[in-house]
């Protein structure tokens, strides 16, 4: 795996699988505690207005997010819905085909409403 910095507030990776598995795996969110060490567990809810929604549990907190931009299998978004939660922030991924490996970029993109919070 390589890494790079690409725009401010993105991380471009190449990863040594195929595009449609990485794809596979951004989608799947019911299963994101098996691969992301710092989840306990999410809970798959009720869409919100027809958008996929979750909730990913951490030691630390709760977070519940909702799909904003869903582009198979290239583009994926979700969003941070919590009214309580300072940062109001929307990760997006883009997988692309780079030879037998994936070029991936994740990106984070928002506010910190909270200027307490943005301080710190």
């Amino acid at each position: 795996m390589r890494k790079g910095a690409g725009r401010r507030g993105t991380l471009l990776t190449i990863i040594a699988a195929p595009a449609a598995a990485i794809w596979a795996s951004i989608r799947d969110v019911a299963r994101y505690a098996d691969w992301r060490d710092e989840l306990e567990a999410v809970e798959v809810l009720e869409p919100d207005q027809g958008r996929e929604r979750w909730c990913e549990r951490s030691i630390q907190r709760a977070i519940t997010f909702v799909v904003s931009v869903d582009e198979p299998p290239h583009h994926f978004a979700a969003r941070i819905v919590d009214d309580d939660h300072a940062d109001t922030a929307e990760w997006r991924w883009t997988v692309l085909a780079d030879g037998d490996a994936a070029r991936v970029t994740i990106g984070k993109r928002g506010r910190i409403s909270n200027p307490v919070m943005r301080f710190v």
